[in-house]
């Protein structure tokens, strides 16, 4: 502050002319160095989903979950302005960024009218209406879809309704992301104000350009999605919705900017099938225990075999994991059986008994 208090004086006492330009480009400078303030901030300060959060979304009955890595920067809640989190989404006690569910089902309702509007035959069509509104609820929100409707199916089955899938907030994968300034340099300003209301205003090359700085998360974070059914949603209703969802990454993206290339995902094809996997489990009636052990970072698997002790259910779930574990959790229980003594050697002899030593060395 005290840098930015000498060097406007200084401006002011040169007699510039331009001096109000001068002080201009100043604070475009702070912005930058406002945002680069606020990273270092984040840096410090935000933490990564709880375990508890991060179980919300691990499959379970009538629940879908997968994981995306960004493939681009992500612009989530720009309109929201500077003071409040920055122009960026951040949760208000952890810190970490996020995209609100309501953005995420935007994303997929949107994806979903595309399809509807691109089907090739009635029958396609009818199909694809009739699940947007299980997915979605009725009224669509689309006036020609609402149309279509009306006119092919009865009045008694297009009630007022809400959704039959809740569209919940995509999370960091246990890691925060990396926040980056980005910029936006408009060189024809005066040309965008005037053009809404002057078909003859023209760009001219005598305008300076304005840089407008604003916080972007960078690309390559995994987030993680999850959907969750109610009210009598049926398992082909989760399919169209991840199904759509996943389109609508990949090909739209999701947030602002997506027209100029923000915002698209990939999936993590790792944490994917991790969760698969779990999905599997679950549904196969195995015990829940054994998803959460799939998905446990390495420090937390080691964390739970340090415990004092195991109860039989735990050994049976650590048994029944092992072999789908990744390498980097196999790598950690090697590591931790080599030690030879401690809470955790004494809990991989116990479990696996002699078959121990062939497994971990």
């Amino acid at each position: 502050m005290t840098k930015f208090v000498r060097t406007t004086k200084e401006i002011k006492q040169t007699g510039d002319k331009k001096k109000d330009e001068a002080l201009s480009q100043l604070g475009k400078t702070l912005k930058k160095a406002e945002l680069e303030a606020v990273r270092g901030v984040y840096r410090l300060k935000a933490k990564p989903p709880s375990a508890g959060t991060l179980a919300l979304y691990e499959p379970a009955a009538n629940t879908r979950a997968f994981a995306m890595k960004s493939g681009a920067r992500l612009l989530v809640n720009m309109a929201r302005g500077f003071f409040e989190n920055a122009n960026i989404s951040l949760h208000r006690n952890f810190g970490y960024p996020f995209v609100p569910g309501s953005a995420v089902k935007g994303c997929t309702a949107h994806c979903a009218r595309e399809t509807w509007r691109g089907a090739e035959t009635d029958d396609q069509k009818l199909e694809i209406a009739r699940r947007i509104v299980r997915v979605f609820g009725f009224p669509t929100n689309d006036a020609k879809l609402d149309a279509d409707l009306r006119k092919n199916v009865p009045e008694k089955e297009l009630p007022d309704s809400a959704g039959k899938i809740v569209f919940m907030a995509a999370i960091p994968d246990g890691r925060v992301p990396e926040l980056c300034v980005d910029v936006l340099t408009p060189h024809h300003s005066e040309y965008y104000k005037k053009s809404a209301n002057d078909e003859e205003a023209k760009a001219t090359d005598d305008e300076d350009p304005v840089p407008s700085f604003f916080l972007a998360v960078e690309k390559g974070a995994t987030f993680r999605f999850a959907l969750r059914g109610v009210n009598g949603c049926e398992p082909a209703d989760l399919d169209f919705a991840e199904k759509t969802l996943k389109t609508a990454l990949t090909l739209n993206g999701i947030g602002a900017k997506t027209a100029a290339g923000y915002g698209w995902f990939e999936e993590n094809d790792k944490i994917s099938k991790m969760l698969s996997r779990a999905e599997a489990l679950a549904a196969s009636g195995d015990s829940a225990l054994v998803a959460k052990i799939l998905a446990m970072k390495n420090s937390e698997l080691g964390d739970f075999l340090k415990k004092e002790t195991l109860s039989g259910e735990e050994k049976n779930a650590f048994k029944t994991a092992l072999p789908e574990l990744t390498n980097g959790q196999k790598n950690k229980l090697k590591e931790l059986w080599k030690k030879g003594k401690g809470a955790a050697w004494r809990n991989l002899s116990a479990i696996f008994g002699d078959e121990a030593e062939n497994q971990f060395t």
